[in-house]
């Protein structure tokens, strides 16, 4: 997940930020509980998604406590639609 998150960090940015402490904390938990190739695409995104300059912006919390909420078959319609 770490690796596809870098990727996608690097594909559409080349500064260097990084993400708030307490995202990358909950991210890498609810992460590690699934074996779904969706769901870890879906949080490789949203740490990707959370990197800042400063790393302070807390803002993606939301979608943490979201996409910890979704099983593997509703990812897949997620992803599908």
């Amino acid at each position: 997940m770490l690796q596809k998150s870098e990727e996608k960090y690097n594909k559409f940015s080349q500064e260097l930020a990084h993400a708030h402490p307490r995202l990358v904390s909950g991210i890498l938990d609810y992460s590690s509980w699934s074996d779904s190739d969706n769901l870890h695409d879906m949080w490789a995104g949203l740490l990707a998604s959370s990197c800042t300059p400063d790393g302070k912006d807390e803002s993606n919390l939301i979608f943490v406590n979201i996409l910890s909420q979704l099983t593997s078959l509703q990812a897949k319609i997620v992803k599908h639609c």
